[in-house]
């Protein structure tokens, strides 16, 4: 990849390079300012022009954060607001996907190995966009009531609307249709794709949603957010402290709130969430409703969960920074201290629901599907239900290669969407093999239609009235409302 090739934008001139196997690529293109102190919790500024011609040939920062090294993310730096482009050709006018990175708000890069898209750019014929944003309590703590901060609300949110704003304005240079974007995001990703379908500002920034294991209910109320934020300054001889310490300082603070357990979404009966204190939350302005309560227009969705969610939290979750649990053993005081915890208000009703429900399984996989359901998969399926015509929806059955206990486990999805299977990684959760290659054809096939078409392949049906579901496994296939009695019982249980 020696050779360059020139772009202008509206900031000034970029080099990028060829791929190996075809089109190009930029990295690291800043479309906003750095993240100094003084503006770590500002909305941010665009960047402003350089002269001359960019080098745009390297990978760029994540934002400041604290990551398992695992999943490969590298350095940090406070000049991290910047995204990747991938075009087959900077000529003509392709549909646009524009990628947004999990780790739950809390870890995560755009410069991850498992999401360069060139072989998505390349397969579909599209132009593919991966964005940083800021991370944490910069990204998603609410500081609103301390003024001598002149904070902004939900920083993170406003970083991706700038960064659409970028695509809108200079990606016809790309050879990309600023008509024509998908947003797609996997995990907090996906929960931020779910989240800007409700925020009005970015109804004209994109026009399809892909959500992977993300959900439409990862959302505070500002008083939950202001509680978060209240617990990390109440340490601090004074607020402004958050503007004047290091960055490394800061990422020191913000850990107690980890330890949070905190109702999101905006139903009567609250679903727990611990281990993400950092979520968007309602604001005065930006944010007003979820997706699950909005007025929502008629874009086409794409969306869905892997089999076995949470099996990755439960067996592995030193991968995403967790303890080891080697030689854990779960038995039933676990299964019901978790569901209590869960859904503290109706425990007592949908844990023998679960039980009745699943006559012979043990408490771990019980954990496994109340968690996947209560965190990913109900979410899910109720936003589907709000645009049941326009939403077509899939589950993801291919088992982790590495370690098979973990089954269809978070994150097993993006390997194949995005066939970077011989990455580390990619080895790890598809495995090796023709029967993978097959498979992420077909979802990358899936996923390039539905940029371009606004629907998968035709043989795909909408989740209508009869509640169409897509399989993907070794011999992927269509099922019929096959989540029934799972979303029963959560309808009774929970009155959605």
């Amino acid at each position: 990849m020696s050779q360059v090739i020139r772009v202008e934008t509206a900031a000034g001139a970029l080099q990028g390079e060829f791929c190996a196997h075809g089109g190009v690529r930029f990295l690291a293109i800043p479309y906003a300012e750095a993240l100094t102190p003084a503006r770590r919790l500002r909305a941010p500024l665009p960047r402003r022009p350089w002269a001359g011609l960019r080098p745009a040939v390297s990978w760029g920062a994540a934002a400041p954060q604290e990551s398992p090294d695992f999943l490969g993310i590298g350095a940090w730096d406070e000049d991290c607001l910047h995204l990747n482009v991938w075009s087959p050709d900077v000529h003509g006018r392709r549909a646009v996907m524009v990628w947004i990175h999990g780790g739950g708000y809390w870890s995560g890069s755009n410069a991850q190995r498992l999401y360069d898209a060139e072989s998505l750019a390349r397969q579909q014929d599209v132009v593919v966009v991966s964005v940083n944003y800021r991370l944490g309590l910069a990204g998603f703590g609410d500081w609103r009531a301390y003024p001598e901060l002149a904070a902004d609300s939900n920083c993170g949110l406003r970083d991706l609307l700038l960064a659409l704003q970028w695509v809108q304005t200079n990606i016809a240079g790309f050879g990309g249709d600023p008509t024509a974007v998908t947003l797609f995001g996997e995990s907090a990703g996906g929960m931020a794709v779910a989240t800007l379908l409700a925020v009005p500002a970015a109804r004209s920034l994109f026009h399809r949603a892909i959500v992977q294991s993300g959900s439409a209910d990862h959302v505070y109320r500002a008083d939950v957010a202001q509680r978060v934020s209240a617990d990390v300054c109440a340490v601090l001889a004074a607020p402004r402290q958050l503007q004047e310490m290091s960055w490394p300082e800061w990422l020191r603070l913000q850990r107690s709130s980890l330890r949070s357990l905190l109702p999101r979404g905006l139903d009567a009966v609250p679903l727990m969430q611990y281990g993400m204190p950092a979520l968007p939350y309602i604001d005065d302005d930006l944010l007003t409703q979820t997706a699950l309560t909005a007025d929502l227009d008629e874009r086409p969705l794409l969306i869905g969960s892997t089999r076995d969610e949470w099996s990755l939290f439960l067996y592995h979750p030193e991968l995403l920074g967790g303890r080891r649990t080697d030689g854990q053993v779960y038995g039933e005081e676990d299964w019901r201290a978790l569901v209590q915890r869960g859904v503290p208000e109706r425990a007592a009703l949908l844990a023998p629901a679960y039980e009745d429900a699943l006559p012979g399984q043990d408490a771990a996989a019980r954990m496994i599907l109340f968690e996947s359901d209560r965190i990913f998969t109900m979410s899910s399926l109720r936003l589907a239900e709000r645009i049941r015509d326009h939403a077509w929806v899939y589950r993801m059955d291919w088992p982790c290669a590495g370690l098979r206990r973990l089954g269809a486990c978070h994150i097993v999805d993006l390997p194949f969407v995005f066939a970077t299977l011989e990455t580390p990684l990619g080895q790890f959760f598809a495995g090796p093999g023709e029967a993978a290659r097959r498979l992420s054809t077909l979802m990358q096939d899936h996923w390039g239609h539905f940029a371009r078409q606004g629907r998968p392949g035709a043989d795909w049906p909408a989740y209508g009235e009869s509640a169409w579901v897509q399989v993907f496994a070794e011999n992927s296939h269509l099922e019929q409302d096959p989540y029934r009695w799972r979303r029963q019982i959560w309808r009774q249980c929970c009155g959605w």
